[in-house]
């Protein structure tokens, strides 16, 4: 009896593949419903990929009729990096993917009890020293561009704001880079005004033919199509093609892959580093050009330095997702001050000491809103609970256009405003500076009061509070 339900079965499923193969399961799914049809599938698509933390789906569809199935694929082993990750208390091993971490230990001091025999962990003794420098950039519109002393290292993170800052950034470099040689040029995004000065307008030359540049990291993902963009890239290649550099991405760096390193040791004692972080952007498409931003972390000892370029909300929720941050002694300001950037989700978890708007004070370069231009009101709000040592480098005037006095803005008139020709500085050139045995300071070229301190930022106060409020 066995046998002959065997041999049934095995009639039943020959018949309704041939069935399935001659009449496109149509036939078939008359006499038995398709789900229990012997069907014919190919390869299956993968609809979700499973992690570490969430299971995946692949769908299989049926050579002949078209029946589709979905199975589910079990999570997969947490990806657990080789690197060790490390605060004060002890370094500890995490997940790729996720927030998993494991194998936590404390700190296995070498003899001379400065630093760990297992991580890059050093204790705040520093022996060597680190400066940040925002420049002024020479008009009246916001842009990055961060000159970095580490030891004997001169490090370049970005080059706006436009084509005519290029001859305000050299004079200032070469102040302290005599041998023309920056050993690492960060390119965060293709916006105009962070690679401007690299992609040199059509008659003039690029940062790329003034300096000799040993290591260019820059973004992995770009939508960007402009001829500024595609110059860039022509730049970067020629400054490749004469011997002089390498180039990774960030992706790469973080991955050490093809030579690049996650983090790059900057002095001989190994207190000094930068370290390229993980942008979730680096490997997914975003809508907003700012988040393919590269993140890097300075290190100088115990002392952490923050630079996001413009990451913007979403970016800044998934870079507070996969580190555990220490405070940061220095954060630059996400996006110029914006109100879309700089937001709690970060501020919360580096707690920043020290803060720089690479910007110009007041300027309506995008917005007659004036509580919306950089900095604007909502960064200050958020970022003034962490700390009051807010600078900006340059300020302009503003005055109402005499022809269209007043514009509508979300259904509301608002003054409509001009920026005027009183171009001068706010705090100037800034200097944060790292030394040994001494609180992290700053030094400005102009103002030296903090932020709230300043006649600019009590005369915008009064300007925000007359500004109508929009939720």
């Amino acid at each position: 009896m066995r046998k002959n339900f065997v041999k049934s079965a095995l009639c039943l499923f020959v018949a309704t593949i041939m069935l399935c193969m001659i009449s496109g399961c149509e036939l078939a799914s008359e006499f038995i419903p398709k789900d229990l049809c012997f069907h014919s599938f190919g390869e299956p698509e993968v609809i979700k990929e499973a992690t570490c933390n969430a299971i995946g789906e692949e769908l299989y569809v049926c050579k002949y009729c078209g029946y589709e199935e979905k199975h589910f694929l079990p999570t997969t082993l947490h990806d657990y990096d080789t690197e060790y990750k490390y605060n004060k208390d002890g370094h500890w091993i995490s997940c790729k993917n996720c927030n998993s971490t494991k194998d936590f230990t404390v700190h296995s001091l070498r003899q001379d009890q400065e630093s760990c025999t297992v991580c890059y962990y050093v204790k705040s003794k520093v022996k060597e020293e680190m400066s940040f420098h925002f420049m002024m950039l020479g008009n009246d519109e916001a842009g990055d561009c961060v000159y970095i002393k580490a030891g004997n290292n001169d490090i370049l993170i970005d080059g706006g704001s436009n084509y005519d800052s290029i001859d305000d950034i050299e004079n200032y470099i070469d102040k302290y880079c005599k041998d023309k040689t920056l050993e690492f040029v960060i390119v965060t995004h293709a916006d105009l005004d962070h690679i401007a000065c690299f992609a040199g307008s059509t008659n003039g030359q690029s940062l790329f033919d003034k300096y000799e540049v040993s290591t260019i990291i820059d973004f992995p993902l770009s939508d960007k199509t402009t001829k500024a963009f595609e110059r860039y890239q022509s730049e970067r290649q020629s400054e490749i093609d004469d011997g002089n550099s390498v180039h990774y991405t960030a992706l790469e760096c973080y991955n050490n892959q093809n030579g690049a390193k996650r983090t790059y040791d900057l002095s001989e004692n190994g207190s000094l580093k930068l370290e390229i972080l993980y942008n979730y952007f680096y490997d997914h498409s975003s809508e907003d050009e700012n988040n393919y931003s590269v993140c890097a972390l300075f290190h100088h000892g115990d002392r952490q330095f923050l630079f996001t370029g413009d990451l913007e909300k979403e970016g800044e929720e998934k870079l507070a997702e996969k580190y555990n941050f220490s405070q940061v002694e220095l954060f630059k300001a996400g996006h110029h001050g914006s109100p879309t950037s700089s937001n709690e989700v970060l501020l919360k978890e580096i707690k920043p000491k020290i803060c720089v708007a690479c910007c110009c004070a007041g300027s309506v370069q995008y917005t007659d809103y004036l509580p919306s231009t950089f900095p604007s009101r909502p960064f200050y709000e958020r970022i003034s609970v962490y700390t009051d040592k807010i600078y900006v480098p340059m300020t302009v005037n503003l005055v109402v256009n005499s022809e269209k006095p007043t514009v509508e803005y979300k259904g509301q008139i608002i003054t409509n405003y001009n920026r005027g020709d009183k171009l001068e500085p706010l705090h100037g050139n800034i200097v944060v500076i790292s030394e040994a045995g001494k609180e992290v300071f700053v030094e400005c070229s102009n103002e030296q009061k903090v932020l709230k301190d300043t006649d600019w930022f009590k005369n915008m106060s009064v300007l925000w509070e007359q500004s109508p409020k929009f939720d």
